[in-house]
């Protein structure tokens, strides 16, 4: 029997209600369902957007996106960041990102994975690229709290 509406939180019923539905799924159901490309990523602006091209600009974006987890063996809590590139060839997004994003911002990317390959020197070189699709951006608390903003 599911709880009433107020005992659960909105993120853990849907997330219950998601599971059930994947539960209640027969076989041929499933086989017919499609994949999506797509990803969120959440994390803070390292460095000063970047714009290439003039007629088919490329805006390109680092953000830096941090991982925590405890040691077993210790129980000290650690934390690696990874520095992630992502890119739009979209020109209002582009203006956006160039107009209003800066390091430091805290910023939520939704958009796609691309594979795409090249050649430099007679060798293939494969690379994964993140496409921005849409963006949310706004000053880091502390930034906001102290009055940095322009």
């Amino acid at each position: 029997m599911l709880a009433s509406m107020e005992t659960c939180p909105g993120p853990e019923l849907l997330a219950f209600l998601s599971l059930l539905n994947y539960i209640e799924q027969d076989d041929s159901k499933a086989s017919a369902m499609t994949s999506r490309n797509f990803f969120v990523l959440s994390g803070n602006v390292s460095h000063i957007p970047r714009q290439f091209g003039e007629k088919a600009s490329k805006t390109v974006l680092t953000v830096a996106v941090d991982e925590f987890w405890t040691d077993r063996e210790s129980g000290e809590r650690k934390k690696r960041t990874d520095f992630l590139t992502a890119h739009t060839f979209n020109k209002k997004i582009g203006d956006f990102i160039l107009a209003h994003v800066k390091p430091g911002y805290q910023v939520t990317i939704d958009g796609r994975i691309r594979s795409n390959s090249y050649e430099r020197g007679g060798e293939r070189i494969y690379t994964t690229d993140l496409e921005i699709l849409r963006i949310d951006a706004h000053p880091s608390r502390s930034e906001a709290s102290s009055g940095e903003l322009e």
